[in-house]
């Protein structure tokens, strides 16, 4: 009980101790980091009727609610609004887009009995999803006008050796979400505990530990096949790693960390907490996202004056503006109205920003290296 109770004042404490640690500049520096591209979450309408049906929670949780594959057609809604604003240095926002490389090969593993796992690169995805090449054309054309950004978020968003054992094992739940081509979902009986396939690097002996290194290893490599230059900066899935991880990544050429103030437990490490700017024992830099627009997760996530608070804080204290905003929030394959809901927010937040802040300047995440320097 006592634990219970001190836990989360030492957090408290730790993460104040940080934050006045925190990297410091005389410019208004604003990024938006974006995770879970390239990952499949809810497949399609179809199916979230049909599990809505079986008494699944899939309208009370956000993730099942709005999550999805995106769509050249969200791609092209989202840069849309990203090209109406310039900095003054006349460069636009621009989303950090952090990257999975690979999802299930469904039709394989069941093919195995669930004994061995394969995955299909996300190309492949995109055009068995869409019967076409648009998603990632769309993703080059938003290069080109310097909008979007691919960074590595690693090779699948959740933990193959766990998803795994519990298909072997007749996890009804897991059985569910594969047949409808999912990755696991909140369990029937029990969505408040979520989908726990999600931790991606999550060891629970050295054996899985050095599989992870290999599949962190695997994502870069095909993140650089893919975009034809490497990742500069890595997120870890759910904040998730340890300073093994951190050794492989700096051999793919990882220059920067992605994070939130702390990090989840991983196997034989605890949480740890970051400061911006903080180096690690590799040379790596932790940039820290201290901004949030999630308005897809948060009811209040997309306030705009709550938005503009957070701005003038963390400008005032002469720090980077570093905006944790998910695909969720850009997706429309559930529900339309979530990504017309937060452009609308997202163009509204812009255009005030540029006001108030004339000066400001808008940075993908790999362009903070050189500030750390």
């Amino acid at each position: 009980m006592l634990n219970k109770i001190l836990n989360p004042v030492n957090r408290r404490i730790k993460s104040s101790i940080y934050k006045h640690r925190d990297f410091r500049i005389d410019r208004h520096i604003v990024v938006f980091e974006s995770d879970d591209w390239g990952s499949i979450r809810m497949s399609n309408k179809k199916n979230w009727d049909e599990l809505l049906k079986m008494g699944y929670a899939v309208d009370k949780r956000p993730y099942e609610r709005f999550d999805t594959l995106e769509s050249a057609e969200d791609l092209e809604a989202l840069f849309e609004i990203l090209v109406k604003h310039k900095d003054c240095n006349g460069n636009h926002p621009v989303i950090t887009a952090n990257m999975l490389m690979a999802n299930p090969d469904f039709e394989k593993i069941e093919q195995t009995g669930f004994l061995e796992y394969y995955y299909e690169p996300i190309a492949k995805t995109y055009e068995r999803y869409y019967s076409n090449t648009k998603v990632l054309e769309m993703m080059k054309q938003g290069m080109d006008a310097g909008v979007f950004m691919p960074q590595s978020h690693g090779r699948e968003h959740f933990n193959v050796a766990l998803w795994m054992k519990g298909l072997r094992s007749g996890n009804e739940d897991l059985l569910t979400a594969f047949r409808f081509g999912m990755c696991g979902i909140a369990p029937k009986a029990h969505p408040e505990k979520g989908n726990k396939m999600m931790n991606a690097l999550l060891a629970e002996n050295e054996k899985e530990e050095v599989t992870i290194s290999g599949i962190v290893t695997e994502g870069l490599r095909m993140f650089e096949e893919l975009w034809h230059f490497k990742s500069k900066t890595f997120v870890a899935p759910c904040y998730l790693w340890n300073e093994k991880t951190e050794r492989v990544l700096g051999d793919g050429g990882v220059k920067l960390i992605q994070t939130s103030r702390a990090s989840k437990p991983a196997y034989k490490s605890p949480s740890r907490f970051f400061y911006s700017g903080q180096r690690n024992k590799f040379g790596q830099v932790y940039g820290i996202r201290n901004c949030s627009f999630e308005p897809a997760t948060n009811e209040g996530g997309g306030n705009i004056g709550a938005l503009m608070q957070q701005i003038d804080t963390v400008f005032a204290q002469h720090k980077l503006a570093v905006f944790s905003t998910h695909r969720i929030n850009y997706v429309s394959g559930i529900r339309a109205e979530n990504r017309v809901h937060t452009l609308m927010l997202f163009d509204q937040f812009l255009t005030k920003l540029l006001v108030k802040y004339p000066d400001v300047e808008f940075f993908s995440s790999d362009q903070l290296i050189s500030l750390f320097s």
